[in-house]
């Protein structure tokens, strides 16, 4: 068996991750050789250089603030390494609020196959319209305008609830308005929040690698956010490890008071 430097481990992990805590220190102690094969493994996609170390901070807090995660201790961790990497706050609210339209996900899938049933059903009508108004072609115009794209997931929402698609518009686009980071950046949280392994919404995915390849990005930068993400499989072990190691104590303290009783 490899003998490793601990402290070298540590110094490489911190230096890939940006943050070291109580999972990570159980890790490198109960399993080192494994925990030096994640370490090469979070140091592959910054060792690109594609990423800036301020972006990956962004784009790990995106993946842990999404509504379908929302680990708060992670969270800390990616603003703090995100502040310390040169990120400003209001580029750290942006990411928040580029990630929260995570939420309309419960309309892009639930609203088609409610479509569907009621197609099936010879019930269409009371979908709407079979054709935009003046009113519901203007929001679709402004939706376009203000996001710069459309997808046929909208179709059936605007069509039966155009108030609601209205306000989603406004709510989604304000970052397009007010945000500072560019509109390939912001695609790039899209891209997060769609590819993190706890959504993985692949048609959302699509649209917006579309999109940030529209604004510029190149394939090795979406490669490498990909790999970046992928990294975040590592916390089930660490986090294994933590849970382990306590339960390892406890039941040693409890060990002891039996042999003194």
């Amino acid at each position: 068996m490899v003998t490793h430097d601990r402290t070298e481990l540590k110094n490489r992990f911190m230096a890939a991750r940006g943050y070291w805590d109580a999972g990570s220190e159980a890790l490198l102690e109960l399993d080192a050789e494994f925990f030096a094969c994640a370490v090469r493994l979070a140091e592959a996609p910054i060792a690109s250089g594609m990423l800036s170390s301020k972006l990956c901070a962004l784009l790990r807090l995106a993946f842990d603030v999404s509504v379908t995660h929302l680990d708060d201790e992670a969270v800390q961790q990616d603003i703090a390494h995100a502040l310390q990497s040169g990120a400003s706050r209001e580029e750290v609210l942006e990411v928040c609020h580029l990630s929260a339209v995570l939420g309309i996900h419960s309309c892009s899938v639930g609203v088609p196959m409610l479509a569907e049933e009621l197609r099936a059903l010879g019930r269409e009508g009371e979908l709407g319209p079979a054709q935009n108004d003046a009113r519901r072609e203007q929001i679709k115009q402004d939706f376009v305008r203000q996001r710069g794209y459309w997808s046929p997931l909208w179709d059936d929402l605007l069509r039966s609830s155009p108030d609601f698609f209205e306000a989603y518009t406004a709510y989604s686009s304000h970052p397009w308005f007010t945000g500072v980071l560019e509109p390939k950046v912001k695609e790039f949280v899209y891209i997060a929040i769609d590819a993190a392994t706890h959504h993985l919404f692949e048609p959302g995915l699509r649209i917006h690698i579309r999109n940030a390849l529209g604004h510029g990005a190149s394939p090795a930068e979406i490669m490498t956010l990909l790999q970046l993400l992928s990294v975040e499989g590592l916390r089930s072990s660490s986090l294994g490890a933590r849970v382990l190691r306590v339960s390892g104590r406890l039941e040693s303290d409890q060990t002891n008071l039996g042999d003194k009783a």
